[in-house]
């Protein structure tokens, strides 16, 4: 990505800039930032498209991107305060948590000045002010919040993973002046009955995955904004070889890195999208109170399946159905079905429709054998008997003496209105077993049709 002094070139040298209609007012933003980042600078980049669409032939915009703290948090005050005093400034775009957070916790009285914090807040970890109707309750303080990021995270890592610890990598430099960690990570263990335990992210990726214990199941990757991607790339990478489950606070944007898994889609387009509205809104003299703050955002679980295969995790049948997937081609792949042949075969293997078809044979045997009833039945019937005669002479030899009476017999019933009735009722029984087994099957490849 582009450095972001290129960026801002082109309205900080009017000489290259298009002609504008005569009178345009100019706007003069002024970017406040932690430091360097190539977060920050993906925020601002959108940010700067979007408000150059809504400002087109209303106002000329001005960045003044010469507030940097460098990621000195001693600096953060000094930084804020002069983009407060500049007199050209007619608003602070605050580039990062820690700007926000400052800016947030100044005074009414010194916030003389619309600010507008760009980088999202997170509902479930910090403590904003906002009021019910969902609009911030700062004077002169516009940002924007992400309802419930981290608790819908923290869900799918213990879903997915099973683990009663969740190891949480968080910027050092965030995780070191984090005032709000323990009241958190209480909040966190009431909600998930889970524990959580944090490790400093540091651009030495190999000292940062040591310190996870060896026993660790699960880790949760949340924004590293001072780690570039390639750095990224080789964490999750060496997260793959000691074979842990792992989940991205950046959702698709972080399993394009490598993560195994993520839940919030990409919305760079829509954060830009409200920070340039509520910019555009506050340059217009709407008070920022008045402008909402919730961000809302359909989740939708997106997994890695290199990185699942390369740790050992195959996914529920109902991650499967539910779920995305990159990187599919790793993964060896039998002979695909089409929707016919998915339909057929489920109702071949359906369980219930097996039960069915048995029944429907029982159905069958139970006409046969009340139609025996009704048919001509032939008997044979015999009896034999072998009788000893004893001599009273001849004691030695015995003499045997042998009868019997045998027979066949023929019958027919003319009419019995039991066995008709018995064999009335067993066709209607077959009957409603050939229509329950249709529709068993249909319900199997209904089934098949809208899981394909």
């Amino acid at each position: 990505m582009a450095s972001s002094a290129a960026w801002f070139v082109c309205t900080l040298l009017p000489s290259t800039a298009p002609a504008q209609p005569a009178g345009m007012e100019t706007k003069t933003i002024a970017i406040a930032r932690d430091g360097d980042s190539w977060f920050l600078d993906w925020l601002i980049e959108h940010f700067q498209n979007e408000l150059a669409l809504i400002a087109d032939g209303q106002y000329d915009i001005l960045y003044k991107d010469t507030f940097n703290a460098e990621w000195d948090q001693d600096r953060i005050d000094e930084v804020l305060a002069a983009a407060l005093a500049d007199a050209e400034v007619d608003l602070i775009y605050a580039a990062g948590p820690f700007m926000t957070r400052h800016a947030a916790s100044i005074t009414d009285a010194q916030r003389t000045k619309p600010i507008f914090a760009g980088t999202p807040r997170l509902a479930d970890a910090s403590d904003f002010p906002i009021s019910e109707e969902g609009t911030s309750l700062l004077k002169n303080f516009g940002f924007i919040c992400s309802p419930r990021r981290i608790g819908a995270d923290m869900e799918l890592v213990l879903g997915l993973s099973g683990a009663d610890t969740v190891y949480c990598i968080v910027d050092a430099e965030l995780l070191r002046n984090f005032d709000a960690t323990e009241k958190f990570v209480v909040n966190m263990r009431e909600k998930l009955s889970a524990e959580l335990e944090f490790v400093p992210g540091i651009d030495d990726v190999e000292s940062c995955v040591s310190a996870i214990p060896a026993d660790a199941k699960a880790v949760y990757v949340s924004i590293m904004p001072r780690m570039d991607r390639t750095r990224q790339r080789a964490l999750y990478a060496r997260l793959r070889e000691k074979a842990l489950l792992n989940v991205s606070m950046l959702g698709h944007y972080g399993v394009s890195l490598g993560a195994m898994a993520g839940l919030e889609p990409l919305r760079d387009k829509a954060i830009g999208r409200r920070s340039a509205l509520s910019v555009h809104e506050l340059l217009l003299g709407v008070p920022a109170e008045k402008l909402p703050v919730y961000l809302p955002v359909q989740d939708q679980l997106l997994i890695n399946r290199a990185a699942a295969r390369a740790i050992g995790y195959s996914p529920s049948y109902e991650i499967w159905l539910g779920a995305g997937f990159i990187n599919e081609d790793f993964l060896d792949t039998g002979e695909s079905l089409s929707l016919e042949q998915a339909m057929t075969l489920a109702a071949e293997q359906n369980a219930a429709v097996i039960a069915a078809r048995e029944n429907l044979h029982i159905a069958g045997e139970d006409i046969r054998l009340a139609r025996s009833a009704l048919l001509p039945q032939w008997e044979l019937s015999g009896q034999h008997q072998r009788r000893e005669v004893v001599d009273p002479i001849q004691t030695e030899t015995p003499a045997w003496d042998h009868g019997g009476s045998y027979g066949t017999e023929w019958k027919q019933l003319l009419f019995s209105d039991v066995r008709w009735t018995d064999f009335r009722a067993a066709k209607r029984a077959a009957d409603s077993a050939r229509y329950n087994t249709e529709s068993t099957e249909l319900d199997a490849k209904e089934a098949a049709a809208w899981r394909s």
